[in-house]
């Protein structure tokens, strides 16, 4: 089916009463839910939990599976409460299985199968989180409606499906050939004393609930019945091979919308081109919203994948012509991904619960096949913790962020595990996972350089004096960037950013790109580009090396205009830069979500600084055009304020002095917050001398010494009279 879209932008409708209860997230759909248990609320029942919504005449049957434990948490025909952040807006709530009145079964924690000793306890190296060392996660097929779990146990593979068989639950559990006998445990509800038999599967039942032994040495295939009364029946009748749903069924989203973009015109250095998003809410077929957080091309630069807050990756097609671009949902359910990248044109996509690759098996444009490539990064239920971006190197490593578990309200962090707060590396296989930096509190994106520099942003908060732009090579790995509570097991001192952002410059970081060689944005190939999700701006980087890798320097502001925020950004095989966001909090955005194309206007000036540099008492500026004589050689064109941040337990920090320390004043920032506090130093410039190239500018200044936030504001005019105001906020280390 094909939708034909107006020829404007289609405008966001504003958020609806509970419009989530009737929005469609597929037939999976993976969050950290909780759910009650012997009357007691779970917050913990499933961290990487699997949403189950088997065909039934009632659209609030759910059932609940845990893929770290492998276990059937519970079942209800209540539906579900959405609370969590994306949805209900909670914070420090998460989604929950309403079965607390009418549970068709609920099953305690812990694994469904034992381990080679015979035990179900939980053996993990940190209890209730991670992977148990007998059981791997693999994914899930689908084919239609149906969902094929798969999973090995000791090596050994399961598939299971899940449905409701004569207003039941039914459990249908196929074990490959395997050698000895596995233990599965698919009820904890207390039974009556009993041992049956199936075949070759002995079913044992008593206080420990139910027990089912695989015997055979040949493949498996059982129907497990869970009755009203928490008993449990087996079943060989009628049962197929699940391996037939994992070829790729059904589509179930085979609509297509055909939109066309608004090209901008004029004489600006930039054109910011739109591309109108497919139908939200209302006007969707799936009742949903499209709040894009990353995107990436495919080889052949016609097409794309993005992916959304909201679960869902979109393919985008029609992107070299630029005259109509068709938009198809592919894939859904997936647990707030917030990175997504393409290699050897597999979508590979960073959630909260893992890295996940997502394949079309039958060509129809519609995911069959979610598989898991990396299960390992251990998650708690705090609605805070999120996982930033997802790049390669050019040895094809993979790297992503993650946030440290933020309370309500912002200030301080609940339980830190192994990860929280941490950049990542993980193999291009897959299979190994590293810490590369620690400290990090909610780091909004990375990026990769090209000699595997890596960068990431970062908010104000505990720890964090304000926002700022981290920076370090694969020489310095790891480093400690700054949040003292997710430290983890890095000692070395505090590795300072290149640079710090006022809030009103960027209060909330997205991620950076680096340009390429084939690149058309009027940056020279290597310079790195910010985002500011929170200000929907783009920065240019201004960096200076210093002795032992250390980096230092400023940014400039783009002329670019944008009507979503600034979270994620890659160049198009033509050379324009592409421009994704959304709206969640902490944002100007105009509109909730977009993505845009970015068009240089060949040849035009940006009329801004291109290079900046600090040494002894002099700041050196290099514009990308020549500069008025008259202007850039007076002193009073310039106008400088430098300040610095009291870094601590308090959320974010005031402005201090650096010339009149305020002893008292930084003392009680440790104690109290500071963000009342203004009090900068103005700098002043001696002399300006223009280079012999009309574009350099060196300005003496007497007092030039480190400064953790410097705000260079400049007034000056083109040799031709272009009038050209700006201001750099740049951060000194060393000059």
């Amino acid at each position: 089916m094909k939708f034909i879209l107006p020829l404007v932008t289609i405008p966001l409708l504003s958020l609806q009463a509970e419009w989530y209860d009737s929005a469609d997230f597929g037939p999976a759909f993976v969050q950290t839910w909780g759910d009650t248990y012997q009357s007691e609320y779970r917050t913990d029942s499933a961290l990487k939990g699997i949403l189950l919504r088997p065909e039934s005449e009632n659209h609030e049957t759910v059932l609940l599976y845990n893929a770290e434990t492998l276990q059937l948490v519970t079942a209800t025909d209540d539906g579900v409460a959405m609370d969590n952040t994306p949805w209900a807006g909670g914070h420090g709530t998460q989604n929950k299985v309403k079965n607390e009145k009418n549970a068709f079964l609920t099953n305690a924690d812990g694994p469904s199968w034992a381990n080679k000793q015979g035990s179900f306890e939980d053996t993990r190296p940190i209890p209730g989180h991670g992977n148990f060392e007998h059981l791997t996660f693999r994914g899930y097929y689908r084919d239609g409606h149906d969902v094929i779990i798969d999973y090995t146990v000791n090596g050994t593979q399961v598939l299971e499906k899940f449905e409701m068989h004569n207003g039941q639950v039914r459990r249908i559990v196929q074990v490959a050939g395997h050698q000895g006998s596995y233990q599965m445990r698919p009820s904890t509800h207390p039974q009556k004393n009993n041992e049956t038999k199936l075949g070759p599967i002995t079913m044992t039942t008593g206080e420990q609930g139910v027990i089912l032994k695989f015997n055979n040495q040949k493949p498996e295939l059982i129907a497990i019945d869970y009755g009203d009364d928490g008993s449990v029946t087996l079943s060989n009748e009628g049962l197929s091979n699940l391996a037939e749903h994992t070829k790729g069924g059904p589509a179930l989203n085979p609509e297509t919308f055909e939109v066309t973009p608004t090209l901008s015109e004029g004489d600006a250095p930039y054109l910011v081109d739109q591309i109108p998003l497919p139908p939200v809410l209302d006007d969707s077929p799936y009742k949903n919203k499209v709040r894009l957080t990353d995107f990436d091309f495919f080889e052949d630069g016609d097409r794309a994948a993005a992916c959304t807050w909201d679960g869902d990756i979109w393919l985008l097609s029609g992107l070299k012509d630029f005259q109509t671009v068709t938009w198809k949902r592919f894939a859904t359910g997936l647990f707030e991904p917030l990175g997504l990248k393409i290699v050897d044109e597999k979508i590979h996509v960073n959630c909260r619960d893992g890295i996940w690759q997502v394949h079309d098996l039958n060509g129809d444009d519609e995911a069959d096949h979610y598989q898991v490539f990396n299960y390992d990064v251990i998650i708690t239920n705090n609605f805070h913790e999120f996982s930033f971006g997802l790049e390669t190197d050019s040895q094809g490593n993979f790297y992503f962020a993650k946030a440290s578990p933020v309370r309500p309200g912002g200030r301080n962090f609940d339980e830190i595990l192994k990860h929280n707060g941490t950049m990542m590396k993980l193999t291009p296989d897959g299979k190994e996972l590293t810490v590369v930096a620690s400290g990090l509190r909610a780091p909004g994106g990375i990026s990769v350089g090209p000699n595997g520099e890596l960068t990431t942003g970062e908010n104000e908060g505990t720890w964090q004096p304000c926002c700022k732009l981290n920076y370090f090579t694969a020489d310095q790995r790891p480093v400690f960037l700054g949040t003292e509570p997710s430290r983890q097991e890095i000692t070395k001192e505090f590795h300072e950013p290149l640079c710090y952002f006022p809030m009103d410059v960027d209060n909330s970081g997205g991620g950076q790109i680096w340009v390429t060689p084939e690149a058309k944005i009027g940056l020279s190939a290597g310079e790195l580009i910010h985002l500011s999700y929170g200000q929907s701006s783009i920065y240019r980087v201004l960096s200076q090396e210093l002795a032992g890798g250390q980096m230092q320097g400023g940014v400039v502001k783009l002329p670019i205009t944008l009507s979503s925020s600034a979270q994620r950004a890659a160049f198009h095989p033509d050379g324009s830069l592409y421009v994704c966001g959304m709206r969640g909090w902490q944002t100007n955005a105009a509109s909730e979500a977009g993505i845009q194309r970015v068009r240089y206007n060949e040849g035009t000036p940006l009329g801004l600084p291109e290079s900046m540099s600090v040494k002894g008492k002099q700041l050196t500026l290099r514009f990308d055009l020549e500069l008025d004589e008259e202007l850039a050689t007076d002193p009073e064109s310039f106008a400088i304020k430098r300040w610095k941040y009291i870094r601590g337990r308090q959320y974010g920090s005031g402005q201090f002095s650096i010339d009149n320390p305020d002893v008292e004043a930084e003392e009680n920032a440790l104690k109290q917050e500071s963000k009342g506090h203004k009090q900068q130093d103005d700098v002043e410039v001696a002399s300006v001398e223009l280079g012999a190239d009309g574009r350099t500018v060196t300005l003496t200044i007497p007092s030039l010494k480190p400064a953790q936030q410097m705000q260079i504001a400049y007034d000056l005019e083109s040799a031709d009279g272009e009038v050209l105001v700006g201001t750099v906020y740049s951060t000194i280390h060393k000059n």
